[in-house]
């Protein structure tokens, strides 16, 4: 993930380093320049004086730094030890040579019979151009580390707001929607600020309609439907207390028909309900300390009479303590219990055995495991990865009433108790596999 701050630092720090590159070279080239033009001056300074000076002798003498020779007519009368014999250029004013194993910046001047030529050593001159520039560039190189850190410190606290805003938001709850407070007087900052504020208002407003539109939903019709129930109901028993005709046992099979219908669609009601109402990011669970085994033995009693009408066998195997709990509301760990063990019944075949695994997590001891299992086929790898998306329906169960709820309900009440649900073939009985994993307290 790309950062703003190192961003920001990067391309301060290049623009200083190709600036201060482009300065340096500019610098360099001008110091040459500038370098000649005195080195020249000199050159000339030197030859108007020689001009002035009378010596009639032929003389040679060692110069270090200048190449000097004084030429009367075409007698050398004097020179240093770094020339040549013969003349150093062959024409007036400034000109370059070699000579000496050296490349030379020659001045020629003449005044009557008399001629001078001086000399200095471009060589050597680009040596002490060198060193001046390298003592003018070097305090600039070894102030680049001190500027780096200013440089980093300035952006790391020119943007400290926003870091706070970052912090701020990483550490809010997802279900956390009341408005930011955060005083800034950075006119980048409050804007932003502001829009985040007006989202989370917005989105807490509709979850708030939804929350009243699901529950004045629920409420209509769960009404209805009770009344609609009682009423069939009440008729089915008129109905069966009489003489039956074939036409009145034809009605009485249609109303039980349609009392299980609406009886389908009050669980759909109540699901979808539940389903709005534990969503993870929402959901405020109401705590408690929830003995699982004694709940899971109720649920399997209150479902058994399910499994005797298939001659279905149900086996509860449990390796902690009856006494071990879990943080949990009751009703919905019994919910997720309840449609675990009813798609076991529903979806195994006649005659079938279901066990029920109750025990702590091998690779994680800090969860309990439930395990659910039941015989039958194997479930195809397309339908595990489909089974918790809300209204799926297997190609192959088509056949079996249901809303295809359930699965998502259980997935989303796990969630709420920051657990685990994994869909798996069972490797014992065949069938499916569901493993759920909750936090334990021993």
């Amino acid at each position: 993930m790309k950062s703003i701050q190192r961003l920001i630092t990067l391309l301060l720090l290049s623009s200083i380093v190709v600036a201060l590159s482009v300065a340096v070279i500019a610098g360099y080239q001008q110091s040459q320049i500038n370098t000649q033009a005195l080195y020249d001056a000199e050159l000339h300074s030197i030859g108007q004086s020689l001009l002035m000076v009378d010596i009639s002798q032929q003389t040679t003498q060692p110069v270090t730094d200048m190449a000097i020779q004084i030429w009367h007519d075409d007698v050398l009368i004097f020179r240093s030890a770094n020339t040549p014999e013969g003349r150093m250029s062959q024409k007036l004013g400034y000109s370059d040579a070699n000579f000496k194993d050296d490349r030379w910046r020659i001045l020629g001047l003449a005044q009557a019979s008399k001629t001078i030529f001086v000399a200095y050593s471009i060589s050597q001159k680009e040596v002490y151009t060198d060193k001046i520039i390298t003592s003018a560039i070097l305090p600039l190189v070894l102030a680049l580390p001190v500027l780096a850190l200013l440089i980093v410190s300035s952006v790391r606290l020119g943007l400290s707001p926003l870091s706070y805003l970052t912090q701020t938001l990483a550490t809010r709850k997802l279900s956390q929607l009341d408005p930011i407070k955060m005083s800034s007087s950075f006119a980048e900052l409050n804007p932003v600020v502001s829009t985040i504020n007006q989202l989370l208002t917005k989105v807490q407003d509709g979850l708030t309609r939804e929350k009243s539109f699901n529950g004045n939903v629920a409420h209509e019709l769960r009404t209805p439907l009770s009344t609609l129930a009682m009423t069939l109901h009440n008729a089915i028993s008129d109905l069966e207390n009489q003489t039956q005709s074939p036409t009145q046992a034809q009605h009485l099979q249609r109303l039980h028909k349609g009392l299980n219908e609406v009886k389908r669609l009050t669980n759909v009601v109540n699901q979808l309900l539940l389903l709005t109402q534990t969503q993870p990011q929402q959901h405020q669970i109401r705590w408690t300390q929830v003995k699982l085994v004694p709940l899971l033995q109720d649920v399997i009693g209150d479902l058994y009479p399910q499994f005797i009408n298939r001659s279905q066998a149900i086996e509860l195997v449990c390796e902690i303590p009856l006494g071990s709990t879990i943080q949990s509301e009751p009703e919905l760990i019994a919910t997720v219990l309840i449609n675990v063990l009813q798609n076991a019944n529903k979806y195994a075949d006649e005659g079938s055995t279901i066990m029920v695994y109750v025990r702590l997590c091998e690779s994680e001891p800090e969860f309990v495991e439930l395990v659910i299992e039941n015989s039958g086929e194997a479930v195809s790898d397309e339908v595990l990865a489909n089974l918790t998306k809300r209204f799926y329906r297997a190609s192959t169960h088509l056949q079996f009433k249901g809303s295809g709820l359930g699965l998502a309900l259980v997935q989303q009440i796990v969630e709420v108790h920051h657990g685990e649900i994994h869909f798996m073939n069972s490797p014992l009985l065949g069938g499916l596999r569901v493993s759920i994993l909750l936090p334990y307290n021993a």
